[in-house]
């Protein structure tokens, strides 16, 4: 694979390795919102929320949309959702094999 798609793959997955960015795009995921209704519902100051927009919007995972005066934010491709939902399949069987052997561990 060449190098510069290897280095869009990291730039990407970086831009991904911050969990109140994940929690953005948990929100996307229902419906397009603006910064301000991102902020009300991850608990997160505005300017906050409006940096790490950046950083999705300059990886193109989300893109924005003028409402009048209103700057609305969605996810660009939907098959984003399968990435996450597919770590998140992955976490999971890694949390519960370590229940498991930390049961196994103490008996």
């Amino acid at each position: 694979m060449p190098d510069d798609i290897q280095d869009l793959k990291a730039g990407f997955f970086r831009a991904l390795g911050n969990p109140i960015r994940i929690r953005i795009l948990a929100q996307l995921r229902k419906e397009p919102l603006a910064v301000g209704e991102l902020q009300q519902r991850i608990g997160v100051r505005s300017s906050s929320v409006s940096q790490h927009l950046a950083v999705l919007r300059a990886h193109r995972i989300v893109v924005v949309q003028r409402e009048g005066t209103r700057i609305i934010y969605s996810v660009e491709d939907e098959k984003l959702y399968e990435v996450l939902d597919g770590a998140g399949t992955m976490l999971e069987r890694r949390v519960k094999e370590h229940a498991r052997l930390l049961r196994t561990d103490v008996s």
